[in-house]
């Protein structure tokens, strides 16, 4: 449970990927948010993977925009593989605990990758704000998703398992199945 990005793609003139790297940096510091510039090794000698890690905001997670030498953005866990696997890599950025403002951010971010830089990037917003662009909507969507997490903590914390208990997956998947319905019934 949660809302998350998902987005990949790959740079239409990888040669172009220090001007994109310039924008984001702007814009992200211009956000107050953190930027740490990345060159990996690659797989091959003289060629890197390239980027950015992006903390727009805090509670959100840190957003990969990292690219492989043929310009495919490529998560973190993929380096070192062959870098003709990566157009099949998603990176992903968790925003549930920020706040809407750092989602729009990230996906506007995404939108002017997309546009002037990789036109086949695509993406998958759990919160469908990349599809519907209305900040109410988002707003909401983001604090009811807070509140079920919330709920479901509280019912946890309210029926705690023995330390010898906790010991067992079983008994803890079973248990954690027990409190979930009994959110979804609240929430129903």
């Amino acid at each position: 449970m949660g809302v998350t990005i998902h987005y990949r793609g790959q740079l239409a003139d990888p040669t172009r990927l220090e001007s994109l790297e310039d924008i984001v940096i702007d814009l992200v510091l211009g956000l107050g948010g953190q930027v740490e510039l990345l060159r990996l090794p690659a797989e091959e000698p003289g060629q890197y993977y390239r980027g950015l890690l992006l903390n727009v905001e805090p509670g959100q997670e840190t957003m990969s925009l990292l690219f492989s030498p043929d310009g495919w953005i490529t998560p973190l866990w993929a380096l070192g593989e062959k870098s003709q696997a990566t157009e099949q890599r998603t990176c992903f950025v968790k925003t549930q605990y920020g706040t809407p403002l750092g989602h729009v951010a990230i996906i506007e971010i995404l939108a002017g990758v997309k546009e002037h830089f990789a036109p086949n990037l695509t993406v998958n917003d759990e919160a469908e704000y990349w599809d519907h662009r209305d900040p109410v909507r988002l707003a909401e969507l983001m604090d009811r998703t807070t509140r079920a997490i919330e709920a479901f903590a509280q019912k946890l914390d309210d029926h705690p398992l023995s330390s010898e208990a906790r010991e067992d997956p079983a008994i803890v998947a079973k248990r954690v199945e027990r409190v979930a319905e009994l959110v979804h019934r609240a929430w129903r």
